[in-house]
């Protein structure tokens, strides 16, 4: 059988010995599986990579636990690039009426950061 592609998001989250919970952190991961049950165990398995500990400049412990598996997907055959596999909508609770909606985007003047992966 040919591998098709998923895309899945895990999250995790950063624990610090004495303090509790510092940070919650959501990955995104695009890979291939024959199977939906071996993507499961593929995404579990890529949750799991980012899984640490260390001790901090403080001389704390730190923790990063995955927490759950938050989403998976079948992508298909990929024939080319370009796919959407993350989208996020936040509602604002009040409108902000100072953007109009003839507002002018200039989106090719951004200048992207890097997430760190």
């Amino acid at each position: 059988m040919t591998d098709a592609w998923y895309s899945c998001m895990v999250r995790t989250v950063g624990l610090i010995d004495g303090i509790g919970k510092s940070s919650d952190q959501r990955s995104v991961f695009v890979f291939e599986a024959a199977s939906w049950p071996e993507a499961q165990r593929t995404a579990i398995s890529l949750g799991r990579s980012l899984e640490k500990q260390y001790v901090n400049a403080a001389g704390q412990r730190v923790r990063i636990a995955l927490t759950d598996l938050v989403t998976l997907d079948e992508l298909g055959f990929l024939e080319s690039s370009g796919r959407e596999v993350f989208a996020e909508i936040d509602i604002v609770e009040e409108p902000d009426v100072t953007v109009s909606f003839d507002v002018e985007f200039h989106p090719e003047d951004s200048t992207p950061m890097q997430t760190g992966v």
